[in-house]
């Protein structure tokens, strides 16, 4: 993106001060993540970059469980824009198409993940503080009903499930087609 070239359909133009104030920041990240601790612990270089890369690694395994879960599963539908780059829906309506939430009950999960497995509501309400959603989530599922929209909210490890059909899906097929949610 920095040099204007991206895979994806939208084309972004970043600033000269922003892509200088980007590699700033990566750089001080590496400082004072990889160069600074070799300098202060009493630890060679190897253990240091083993342990930044387990960080990373980490983390990443964490991202995928928590967010991964919620967006590429087989339930979830990706739907492409027509001719003109624009898509055939609303912004919500998307949002709840491209949205799976999981133990949506569970004050741990909300408490730990800060309201991520209520993903529908992260998007729809990003104003919104994640303590409430606990209370919102008996409205918004009401009104779905209410509505006819499509609210897919299932336990953790069907969704985990579903995310691994979807990359094996993925993986196999030139073409794939979501599932019906049946919640």
């Amino acid at each position: 993106m920095i040099f204007s070239f991206s895979s994806r359909t939208i084309k972004i133009e970043i600033p000269a001060r922003e892509v200088g104030k980007l590699i700033f920041f990566k750089l001080f990240y590496v400082f004072y993540m990889v160069i600074l601790p070799a300098y202060v612990l009493p630890f060679g270089w190897g253990t240091i970059l083993l342990a930044f890369l387990l960080n990373h690694f980490m983390v990443s395994l964490i991202f995928v469980g928590v967010l991964g879960v919620s967006h590429l599963s087989d339930f979830v539908r990706h739907p492409l824009p027509d001719h003109e780059n624009r898509l055939s829906m609303s912004w919500a309506k998307l949002q709840m198409q491209t949205s799976v939430d999981y133990d949506t009950e569970s004050v741990f999960f909300n408490w730990t993940l800060g309201g991520f497995n209520a993903h529908a509501l992260h998007h729809l309400l990003p104003n919104i503080s994640h303590v409430h959603y606990l209370k919102i989530l008996p409205i918004f599922r009401d009104l779905c009903k209410k509505h006819n929209i499509v609210y897919m909210e299932m336990p953790y490890h069907h969704a985990l499930k579903a995310h691994f059909r979807f990359l094996k899906g993925m993986g196999s097929q030139e073409h794939f087609t979501p599932r019906n949610f049946e919640g």
